[in-house]
């Protein structure tokens, strides 16, 4: 097996923490890309909400009856 390359700044990282180890690239990419993924859900979830808001300042007021569609 072959050995896990650690980042070379990983030692600046421990910040007087002596317990503290620096985690393997592997794992800081893994992490990086779960936060991105979270990131760009939380977008589109800030979009929808948006456009939910929009509509109904839209029809805020009138009092023509309106239908609610479910997704």
């Amino acid at each position: 097996m072959a050995p896990v390359s650690l980042d070379p700044g990983a030692q600046l990282n421990l910040q007087g923490r002596p317990w503290a180890r620096p985690q393997p690239l592997l794992f800081r990419g893994r992490i990086s890309q779960r936060v991105e993924l979270s990131r760009s859900q939380l977008q589109v979830v800030g979009e929808r909400i948006s456009l939910a808001q929009a509509k109904i300042e839209k029809i805020k007021g009138s009092k023509k009856a309106i239908k609610v569609a479910r997704t």
